[in-house]
C-alpha cells in the first residue's frame, strides 16, 4: 500500500469520526460516510497517478532502455478465459527437448501436477533420489475407478519456455527481472504403474499428498499475458540517409535505447512494423545486445548493427497489458494462484554497490510488492556461508543460468565470479506461503546484477 493510501485512510478515519459524533440524522450520516469515502478513494487514486507520472518521467530521463512491462503468471481453470492470457506451454506443440536425464519424452499424453507445498518439500517428493511409490485413485470417463501406484518426475517444460525471456533480455538490454513464477518450479509429471491414455482419465487423487498438490493439467493451465508468434517479419524499406538525430527531431515518440550511439554508421539498418508492446527476436545475434530504436507513434522498430551478414527475424513476443484486468488479478494474487514480476524501478539503477546505503537502495525495488513481504534493512555481511539460509533455486529451476551453464553453451558470462566475496544475508518477513520463493527470486536477481556479494537469505 502506498504512503498516499495510508495518509488518505488516516484522513478518512478522522472525517468518519466527526460524522459519527455529529448531531445529524442516521440517513444523513450514511450519505456523508459514502460521500467522504468515495472522495478519499478518488483523491488517493489521483495522488498515486501523479506520483507514478512524475516517477515515470524521471525514470525515462535516467533510463533510455525499454521496459517489457509486467508479466503475470496465473494458474487458472482450463475453461477460464482471461483476456490477453495464453498457456505458457502448449503441450500438444512442444518444440524443445526434455532434460537429458529424463528417459520419458515430452508429449501431450501425460498428466502434470502443480504443487503448492514449499519448494524443499516438492524436491523431497519428486527428486529425493529415492524412488517412492504412492497410492493413487484414477477416475475414468466410463465411471470406473482404478487403484494404482504412481511416482513423479520433475518436468522443466515451463522453465524451457521461460528461456525466450532471456533471449529478449539479451537482445533488448533489459536488466530487470522479467518473471516470478513459483508454480513453474513446482511442476512434475505423474508416472502411473499401468499404461493409460490421458483421454480416458477424468481425475487423479493421491490421498497422502492431498495437501501438497493444488491442481493437475487435466483441469488447469499455467497462463501468462504473453503471446509468442513463430513467424518471420518482413523488412520494410528505409531511407539510406536514416539517422537517429533526424528521426528524433521528426517524432517526439521516437525512443532509442542506450546501445544506440548517435552519429554512428552501422553496417546494417533494418526497419520493421512492430507495436510498442511487441519484441521481434532475431537469429544470428548470439548474446549481443542490439542497437534498437522504436517509433511508438508510428509502430516501427529500427535495428542497427555491425556484422558480416544480416540477422533474421524469427519470432515475435507480445506482452499484453494488464491494466484493464486488475480486479481479477488482485483476487488471484490473494488466492496465491497468480504471481507478478514484482519489481518497481528506482529512478537510478546502481551499477555497483559501494556502501550499505547502496544495498538498501537497490533492494528497495522489491519492497513494494503484492505479497506484503518486506526485506529487513538490517543485513549481515560475513565471510562464511551462514547456517540456516536459502540461496537460489537448484539446477535448471534458476532464473539465470549459472556460470557453468554459460560456459558449457559457449555463451558470454554476464556475472563476475569472485570466490572471495562476502556473503550478504538478507531477512525476508511476511506470511505469504511463497515467501521463500520470493526470496529466491530476489536473491537470484541480486546475484546476477551485483556479484560483489554472494546473496543468501532467511525468512522470518
Amino acid at each position: 500500500m502506498s504512503q498516499n493510501s495510508i495518509s488518505s485512510n488516516e484522513l478518512t478515519d478522522q472525517i468518519m469520526s466527526i460524522v459519527e459524533n455529529s448531531n445529524v440524522a442516521s440517513e444523513q450520516k450514511s450519505l456523508l460516510r459514502e460521500v467522504f469515502q468515495n472522495l478519499a478513494r478518488h483523491q488517493c487514486q489521483k495522488l498515486d497517478n501523479l506520483k507514478n507520472m512524475v516517477h515515470a518521467s524521471v525514470y525515462e530521463a535516467e533510463h533510455t532502455t525499454e521496459s517489457i512491462g509486467r508479466i503475470v503468471v496465473a494458474l487458472l481453470p482450463k475453461n477460464y478465459n482471461l483476456r490477453g492470457f495464453s498457456p505458457v506451454v502448449d503441450f500438444s506443440q512442444l518444440s524443445f527437448p526434455d532434460d537429458d536425464l529424463d528417459v520419458y519424452n515430452s508429449n501431450a499424453d501425460y498428466i502434470g501436477l502443480y504443487f503448492k507445498c514449499s519448494y524443499d518439500r516438492f524436491l523431497e517428493i519428486v527428486d529425493s533420489g529415492i524412488a517412492n511409490d504412492y497410492d493413487a485413485v484414477v477416475e475414468l470417463k466410463n465411471g470406473s475407478r482404478l487403484n494404482l501406484k504412481c511416482s513423479f518426475r520433475i518436468d522443466y517444460s515451463y522453465i524451457y519456455q521461460e528461456r525466450i525471456l532471456q533471449t529478449v533480455a539479451s537482445q533488448y538490454g533489459f536488466e530487470t527481472p522479467l518473471i516470478y513464477s513459483p508454480y513453474s518450479r513446482r511442476f512434475a509429471r505423474i508416472i502411473l504403474s499401468e499404461d493409460l491414455s490421458v483421454s480416458q482419465i477424468t481425475a487423479i487423487n493421491i490421498p497422502v499428498l492431498a495437501k501438497d498438490i493444488i491442481a493437475t493439467t487435466l483441469d488447469y493451465d499455467l497462463m501468462w499475458n504473453i503471446e509468442v508468434i513463430n513467424r518471420r517479419s518482413p523488412e520494410l524499406s528505409m531511407s539510406d540517409n536514416f539517422s537517429i538525430e533526424k528521426k528524433a527531431e521528426m517524432s517526439d515518440s521516437f525512443v532509442a535505447n542506450e546501445y544506440v550511439v548517435a552519429g554512428s554508421s552501422p553496417s546494417f539498418k533494418s526497419k520493421y512494423s512492430c507495436y510498442p508492446n511487441e519484441y521481434i527476436l532475431f537469429d544470428g545475434v548470439g548474446t549481443r545486445r542490439l542497437a534498437i530504436a522504436r517509433d511508438k507513434k508510428e509502430s516501427f522498430l529500427f535495428v542497427m548493427y555491425d556484422g558480416l551478414t544480416r540477422i533474421e527475424p524469427i519470432k515475435r513476443l507480445k506482452v499484453n497489458p494488464i491494466n484493464d484486468i486488475n480486479y481479477d488479478l488482485e483476487k488471484f494474487v490473494k488466492e496465491n494462484t497468480a504471481h507478478l514480476n514484482s519489481y518497481n524501478s528506482t529512478t537510478y539503477r546502481k551499477r555497483r554497490l559501494c556502501s550499505k546505503a547502496d544495498i538498501i537502495y537497490s533492494l528497495s525495488v522489491f519492497q513494494q510488492n503484492e505479497y506484503d513481504i518486506s526485506i529487513d534493512s538490517d543485513f549481515e555481511l560475513i565471510e562464511k556461508y551462514p547456517s540456516g539460509c536459502i540461496s537460489d533455486y537448484q539446477n535448471s529451476h534458476r532464473y539465470y543460468q549459472s556460470n557453468t551453464d554459460r560456459n558449457f553453451n559457449g555463451e558470454t558470462e554476464r556475472s563476475i565470479s569472485n570466490s572471495k566475496s562476502l556473503f550478504c544475508c538478507l531477512t525476508f518477513k511476511g506470511s505469504d506461503p511463497f515467501i521463500e520463493d520470493f526470496a529466491r527470486y530476489v536473491l537470484s536477481y541480486m546475484n546476477e546484477q551485483y556479484p560483489e556479494f554472494h546473496w543468501v537469505g532467511r525468512c522470518g
